[in-house]
């Protein structure tokens, strides 16, 4: 895993960073001609910023990292950029590089957005499935942005309504951003899940896999049809674990664990201080992304590999 010591040092020596860049395929080979007029590309420095700049006197566009790539059109240095990657990945872009960088809360917003496409693309293209056989899984939904609980009619503010899908074991997520509207209308609907919103939650669980929900009915149908032996906890009646001998083994059926991960994201989301309207399923899914990482997995690293594949268009 790259300290920071490792990232500095890679930053101090530019032909070192190019090297390094195009070896995680996040920096491409530089285009030999301009693209505006089709002269030739020459070396030049601006603003302490290394790239390439027209030969032609007329034109003298500038190419300050790489034609078809994420950085296309920045003006960033590749440092500057390096690091708020790094700043990024680990968790604490907005601190360090407006006050360690000198950037302004604007560049590193735009920058932040970038990086979560990326990560939001990668894993909504990976259609991951969680569980198998005799693998424990857990299933439930939540709200985000409730400001207090209530039954229907209640002011309530909501921003969103989560599924999720925890395996026991790994600690690995799927977490879905949906609509609970009412069948007859686009106004909103409070309570347990239907049956197609159950169906569409299950499709991210391998068939044969044991699964632990709470008592709604429609998690009945929906997980005979998917091939899941389901065992349920029965919230209204205040019970939220018990134990039960089944398949051989003694197992704890709860849903503590996807719970826990309701507890984690949302105290996540009031860290950043607020979301913007419309950016929730973003950040949902950088949550993902970052619960999902293995421990011995760099960040910064795994942030490059999603850039490498494309998953920034």
């Amino acid at each position: 895993m790259l300290t920071i010591y490792n990232v500095l040092d890679l930053c101090g020596d530019e032909t070192k960073l190019r090297d390094w860049l195009r070896s995680y395929g996040v920096l491409k080979q530089p285009p030999i001609d301009c693209s505006k007029c089709g002269s030739s590309l020459k070396a030049s420095v601006y603003n302490g910023k290394s790239g390439l700049v027209c030969s032609n006197q007329k034109c003298r566009s500038r190419v300050y990292a790489v034609v078809g790539g994420l950085l296309e059109g920045s003006k960033l240095s590749l440092k500057e950029f390096v690091m708020l990657a790094y700043w990024w990945a680990h968790d604490c872009a907005g601190t360090r590089s407006v006050h360690m960088l000198g950037h302004s809360t604007q560049t590193v917003a735009e920058w932040s957005s970038r990086f979560r496409v990326c990560v939001m693309n990668y894993e909504t293209s990976s259609g991951e499935v969680l569980g198998g056989p005799d693998v424990e899984v857990e299933a439930d939904e939540s709200e985000l942005g409730r400001k207090k609980k209530g039954v229907h009619g209640h002011d309530n503010t909501v921003l969103g309504d989560v599924r999720g899908v925890f395996e026991r074991g790994t600690g690995r997520v799927v977490l879905e951003l949906f609509e609970k509207l009412q069948s007859a209308s686009d106004e909103r609907r409070f309570g347990p899940p239907n049956a197609k919103e159950a169906c569409d939650l299950f499709d991210h669980i391998a068939p044969g896999s044991i699964l632990f929900a709470d008592d709604a009915r429609a998690y009945t149908k929906a997980a005979e049809s998917h091939g899941l032996a389901l065992r349920t906890v029965d919230h209204s009646k205040g019970v939220y674990s018990r134990r039960e001998v089944f398949r051989g083994r003694q197992r704890v059926v709860s849903t503590n664990g996807i719970d826990g991960t309701w507890g984690r994201l949302k105290t996540w989301l009031r860290a950043k201080g607020g979301v913007p309207d419309g950016l929730l399923l973003g950040y949902i899914k950088e949550f993902q992304w970052r619960a999902n990482l293995a421990k011995d997995k760099d960040p910064f690293i795994a942030l490059f590999e999603c850039i490498r594949d494309g998953h920034f268009q």
